[in-house]
């Protein structure tokens, strides 16, 4: 996972597109297992269940997406990059709201002030270089993340490996 995780880090464009791809193919197979599902439970009852159309059209939308994602994946970096963007928006700001209450609380709130305006920091950086962000922002997040769940699976090994016992 730590060397996946370098790689999506030092090729953000390549683990971008990659991941773009990857979500199609997700949305793709999806879409076709509910759309299998939903015919499958169907069949021979002469009635529909409530929600069943809804169910139909979210199950072929997501066929959909997923074409569209995995056979033009570079419009799709854009459309995730502003989906991911918006929520690193609404996360900020409420983590920010919410640390001002919690100052009545607590004196840790800080730290939910300070990530809040990390998220707000970034969604700044993403738009300060839109449209290329797109072209790394999910590949970048996605190698940090590698990173950061191996480097904890590496030095439990070691520990372990050396004879570290844990308590």
């Amino acid at each position: 996972m730590e060397a996946v995780g370098l790689l999506a880090f030092i090729m953000p464009f390549w683990s971008t597109l990659a991941i773009t791809i990857l979500i199609g193919w997700l949305f793709f197979i999806g879409g076709l297992s509910r759309l299998f599902m939903l015919f499958r439970a169907n069949s021979g009852l002469g009635y529909r269940w409530p929600g069943y159309w809804g169910s139909l059209l979210s199950a072929a939308l997501a066929v959909g997406i997923g074409v569209v994602l995995a056979l033009n994946p570079l419009p799709g970096m854009i459309s995730l990059t502003i989906v991911l963007t918006a929520l690193f928006l609404v996360e900020g700001v409420a983590a920010i709201l919410a640390s001002l209450d919690f100052r009545h609380h607590t004196r840790h709130w800080v730290w939910m002030l300070f990530s809040g305006m990390i998220n707000v920091l970034l969604v700044a950086l993403i738009f300060s270089e839109w449209p290329v962000s797109a072209t790394w922002l999910i590949g970048m997040l996605a190698g940090i993340k590698l990173v950061l769940v191996g480097l904890p699976l590496v030095m439990l090994a070691l520990a372990t490996r050396f004879g570290s016992h844990l308590r």
